[in-house]
């Protein structure tokens, strides 16, 4: 890691693991962002899109209103 993500770690709280619930790939990505179960997010195949109101409460909007800097990028989380 870099000095820069070894000082955020040291920050903060560092993950070792995480389990997914579900194989789809976007799911997956929302459960990551949010916290959730695929089926509390909506996206999945039959709903596509995560609702405004559940990424509003997602850990990078969580983080920018604290007052981070946050960014996008990689692949699409079907955001509304």
């Amino acid at each position: 890691m870099t000095p820069e993500m070894d000082r955020l770690a040291a920050d903060g709280m560092v993950l070792n693991r995480h389990y997914d619930t579900t194989p789809i790939c976007t799911a997956s990505r929302a459960n990551i962002v949010t916290g959730l179960y695929e089926y509390r997010t909506g996206t999945n195949f039959e709903h596509g899109q995560m609702s405004p109101l559940i990424f509003s409460k997602s850990c990078p909007v969580l983080m920018r209103k604290a007052g981070y800097f946050t960014g996008f990028f990689g692949k699409d989380l079907a955001l509304g």
